[in-house]
């Protein structure tokens, strides 16, 4: 409501900068906080001169009786680091997917273990309130980089089936063994980054090239296209100990000569069903969105036998789609 004030948003921040308009006057339009501010920067904004330093004008920056200062925006961080975050602040972000009327998703990645005893509560979280809740998306989770590291007391299964038993059985939920080594370009580095996010890449991939209903697992479907090495490459036997029921965790192997493969596709479900399988609930999360999105239009119509064939006549090409496509044998 005042004149002298300008509202500025930068992008997606929720603060808002309020400068008077005579102050900006003053400082100019070369002023290089309003040529950075004023530009709608996407990645810069400038907030304050470093620290002893006062300037409220263009012509003060001339009485500065020191040398020129450079600053580099490398290793950023801001306020805390990931290894410190709370859970809450992450909750509040995946917060955000959970009106499926509003927000589209596929696919949520934990990224890095968080909360709890082993790791599970972020994921827990994921699962319990946003996939289960939506039922038209899967989770994704590894386990903590800890629990892939040898140790005096426990071996890495038994401290990936704590992992495992500690987080939610789901249909929706999909967990793999570990971490992997890639490369970082920008600072000429070797980092470690959880599969997670590389198991939902397989499962898009998979969607993409053949259909929701295969499995993105094995050497067909299931190569990691970046990885230097697994930080964990079970063995045989270590895969006997993780994949059955209850622990139900998916590994990546690196086999002699080939790229790390996916070679589980389980989700946590732990009952003898279909359901603990990814394809399986991958097909019917197709099937309940496309038939629910062709069923909305019968809605407030007339339950009459023209708006039922109807609606048949509308879905029964998608079914016959799947079943010409080795998703289903039949139907109804």
């Amino acid at each position: 409501k005042d004149n002298n004030v300008v509202f500025k948003s930068q992008g997606t921040r929720a603060d808002l900068k309020f400068v008077p308009q005579n102050k900006r006057a003053a400082y100019g339009a070369n002023y290089h906080i309003n040529i950075n501010n004023d530009l709608n920067n996407s990645y810069v904004w400038w907030a304050n001169h470093r620290s002893g330093i006062s300037i409220t004008k263009p012509s003060e920056m001339s009485n500065l009786d020191t040398l020129p200062y450079t600053a580099f925006l490398g290793n950023g961080s801001d306020t805390v680091t990931e290894d410190n975050i709370a859970l809450n602040t992450l909750m509040e972000g995946y917060d955000l997917f959970k009106d499926k009327d509003k927000i589209a998703v596929d696919y949520l990645i934990q990224g890095k273990a968080n909360g709890g005893d082993y790791g599970e509560g972020l994921i827990n979280y994921i699962t319990t309130e946003i996939c289960e809740t939506r039922r038209d998306c899967m989770a994704f989770a590894s386990p903590r980089k800890d629990d892939i590291t040898v140790s005096s007391d426990k071996s890495i299964t038994d401290k990936l089936a704590l992992w495992a038993n500690a987080v939610t059985k789901s249909s929706f939920l999909v967990l793999d063994s570990g971490y992997k080594t890639i490369y970082n370009r920008y600072n000429d580095s070797f980092i470690d980054i959880p599969l997670n996010g590389d198991t939902a890449g397989l499962v898009a991939r998979t969607t993409f090239n053949a259909g929701p209903w295969f499995s993105p697992a094995g050497f067909n479907r299931g190569e990691v296209r970046v990885c230097r090495q697994l930080k964990f490459n079970p063995s045989q036997r270590e895969r006997d100990d993780i994949y059955p029921n209850p622990i139900n965790i998916n590994p990546y192997v690196q086999f002699r000569g080939k790229e790390a493969i996916l070679f589980g596709d389980k989700t946590t479900y732990g009952m003898n069903s279909a359901f603990d399988r990814i394809n399986v609930r991958q097909l019917f999360i197709y099937l309940q969105r496309v038939i629910s999105d062709v069923a909305k239009f019968t809605l407030f119509e007339m339950n009459d036998e023209f708006t039922r064939a109807q609606f048949v006549g509308q879905i029964d090409p998608i079914l016959r789609d799947v079943q010409g496509r080795r998703g289903i044998y039949d139907y109804r």
